[in-house]
């Protein structure tokens, strides 16, 4: 669940539901999860990870983590995000099977969701009085057939939405409905994410406004210091806020770009064997992939937020004249994206070829332009950002 609004009674199936821990397969996602499920005063409060090798010692974190929900539904809803592990997705469910409150993706079956006619827009109030835009589109399978639906809020003013409702039901083309949910969908949904292509196109082309560098994860290749094999490198605490950097920045601007960890500078690749050392005893070439991926993945979410991270970030291993190379692909954030550095959090954009920090004045002005309040300049930067093919 991503964006959850409790003005909005959700309710699912826990009938069947019985306090314990357990690995489930979920079959309509063909996901494999390992959760934990406790009773509170007032309901039941869900947590899980999935896959559940993603975490170490994940049995007593998921534990650990129901305990901080305290022993009441009431105290569990005092729980703020920050106090919780952020690799564990959650769910409190009241007696009477509504969601309270949510974050991640527990596998919970939906029983009553809000009614929202798919593909045209929808005015609904809800029962606290907020007016909201609301938009809904099939979720199909290979087949066509379609197998759930995705749907999206937006809290609006009441009377501008009238305006623009009685504009919609002015048009008479079906055709432009149809045309213009898509212009409305297509940045949430994504390119194809093709780490080979864009390996070959980066090697030729280098750095850009889109591309980015960086020659190790955890090594610091600038460092006078030495490591004890006498190679000039040596693991810094700055190297991997660096790549993170980036990828803030790429997730700031309105295409996105790609940062690919293991290619030096000037284009050569370097591969990443120092960074498999520093991360623990090596046994095989995919093992040292698996653990440099969970360890990039925690990293991502440790930053950025594990919502964000998933939504918007995705990476691969690839293979290139023997060396590995991680390509890490961050599309356009729905919502600007700091970096906190020490007590102070940092907006980064790309100008050119390089990651910069904006200060207070221009990151504002940034900021309204790239990510527009109203519903109507929304749709304005959908299209201009749909015409660069994001």
């Amino acid at each position: 669940m991503e964006g959850f609004i409790p003005e909005f009674p959700i309710k699912v199936d826990v009938s069947g539901e019985v306090p314990g821990i357990r690995t489930a397969t979920i079959s309509q996602t063909n996901e494999s999860w390992r959760l934990l499920v406790s009773r509170l005063d007032g309901g039941l409060v869900f947590v899980g990870v999935s896959p559940p090798d993603d975490i170490t010692n994940v049995n007593e974190r998921l534990q650990e983590t129901v305990r901080r929900f305290g022993a009441s539904l009431h105290d569990g809803l005092l729980v703020k995000d920050n106090e919780l592990d952020k690799n564990i997705d959650y769910a409190l469910v009241r007696d009477d099977g509504t969601i309270a409150t949510a974050a991640g993706g527990i596998p919970l079956k939906a029983v009553v969701t809000p009614v929202v006619a798919q593909n045209k827009f929808t005015e609904i109030t809800s029962s606290q009085g907020s007016t909201f835009a609301a938009l809904s589109m099939p979720v199909p399978e290979r087949s066509g057939k379609s197998v759930g639906s995705v749907l999206v809020f937006d809290q609006i003013p009441p009377n501008p939405w009238y305006v623009l409702r009685n504009w919609l039901m002015n048009l008479s083309s079906s055709g432009l409905l149809a045309l213009f949910g898509t212009l409305i969908s297509i940045p949430y949904l994504g390119d194809e994410f093709r780490p080979d292509k864009l390996l070959q196109s980066a090697l030729q082309y280098g750095e850009s406004a889109t591309v980015e560098f960086k020659e190790a994860l955890r090594w610091d290749q600038w460092s006078d210091a030495k490591e004890p094999s006498g190679g000039g490198k040596k693991k810094s605490p700055d190297a991997e806020g660096i790549a993170i950097k980036n990828v803030a920045a790429f997730l700031n601007s309105e295409t996105g770009g790609t940062l690919f960890i293991g290619i030096a500078d000037d284009k050569r690749v370097a591969g990443l064997e120092r960074d498999y050392q520093s991360l623990g005893k090596r046994e095989s070439r995919d093992k040292d992939r698996d653990r440099f991926q969970v360890h990039l993945g925690n990293l991502l979410s440790q930053k950025l937020g594990r919502d964000l991270a998933s939504l918007c970030v995705k990476y691969s291993m690839i293979g290139h004249d023997g060396n590995d190379v991680c390509v890490v692909r961050a599309g356009p954030s729905p919502r600007p994206v700091f970096i906190s550095e020490g007590d102070v959090k940092t907006f980064y954009i790309r100008q050119g070829a390089s990651t910069v920090a904006l200060d207070v004045e221009k990151a504002v002005a940034y900021i309204e332009t790239r990510w527009p309040k109203t519903l109507w300049q929304k749709v304005r930067s959908r299209i201009r950002m749909t015409s660069h093919g994001i």
